[in-house]
C-alpha cells in the first residue's frame, strides 16, 4: 500500500513541478517560494491529520497536499539556487548546500518525528517540525531577497 501510495504522489508531484516552474518564469522563484513556505506552515497540521485517519480517501488527500507542498517549493529552488553563485562556482556551491541541507532537514526527519512522537506523545506533533522548516525557509528567502536588493543598489 505505501509503495502504491508513493507511486501516486511521486506521479502528482512530477505533474506539478513544471507547472510551478512555469509559474516560477512568470512570477519569480523568491515570490513563488514565500507563497510555498506560507502554504506548508499552515497545511502542516491538515497535512498530518488525515494519515491517522487510515482511510484510502485520507491518504489520497496526504499525498496530494504534501505533493503540492514539495513542487511549489523544489520547482523554483533549482531556478534560484542558480542565480546565487557565480559561474565559476556554481556547481560546487549548488551541490554542497544542496547535500548539506538535505542531509541535515531530509534525512534527519523520520528520527526527529520519532522523537517528537515519543515526548509528546501528540500524533500530530510532526507538524510542529515542517512548520520550523518553514519559517527558516521564509526566513532565508527574506535574506537572499534582502541580498538582493543591495547588490541591486
Amino acid at each position: 500500500n505505501s509503495m502504491f501510495y508513493s507511486c501516486i504522489g511521486l506521479s502528482i508531484f512530477a505533474f506539478l513541478a513544471p507547472v510551478f516552474g512555469m509559474m516560477t518564469d512568470r512570477y519569480g522563484a523568491i515570490r513563488i517560494m514565500k507563497g510555498a513556505c506560507l502554504f506548508s506552515f499552515f497545511m502542516s497540521f491538515p497535512l498530518f491529520y488525515p494519515l491517522y485517519e487510515n482511510t484510502a480517501t485520507s491518504f489520497s488527500f496526504a499525498i496530494l497536499l504534501a505533493a503540492l507542498m514539495m513542487a511549489s517549493f523544489n520547482a523554483p529552488t533549482n531556478y534560484l539556487l542558480n542565480t546565487l553563485f557565480p559561474v565559476q562556482a556554481r556547481y560546487s556551491g549548488i551541490a554542497l548546500g544542496y547535500a548539506i541541507g538535505a542531509a541535515i532537514f531530509g534525512g534527519t526527519a523520520p528520527l526527529i518525528y520519532t522523537f517528537l512522537l515519543e515526548i509528546t506523545k501528540n500524533v500530530y506533533s510532526p507538524s510542529l517540525y515542517l512548520s520550523l522548516a518553514s519559517v527558516i525557509g521564509m526566513s532565508s528567502l527574506l535574506f537572499v531577497e534582502k541580498i538582493r536588493i543591495k547588490d541591486d543598489l
